[in-house]
């Protein structure tokens, strides 16, 4: 799994204030299954990551893409 994924999950799950064990429960994985995608050990599916999109209130972009990425306009 890509890094960037990993390190995108693990920031806005702590903007949202929530730990591993919190957000392994809200999309349905163990909490060691939810390390493994946090730690690049295991990839996230297209539909666990929408979940997650609705929960951490963000994009699919801002998950999947490095956040060093430059914007495009408009």
């Amino acid at each position: 799994m890509n890094h960037d994924v990993s390190a995108n999950l693990k920031r806005f799950r702590e903007e949202k204030n929530l730990n591993q064990e919190q957000m392994a429960e809200l999309l349905g994985y163990s909490l060691s299954g939810y390390r493994k995608i946090e730690q690049g050990h295991r990839g996230l599916p297209i539909h666990k990551a929408l979940l997650a999109t609705e929960i951490l209130g963000c994009s699919l972009n801002e998950i999947f893409l490095p956040s060093n990425l430059p914007k495009m306009g408009k």
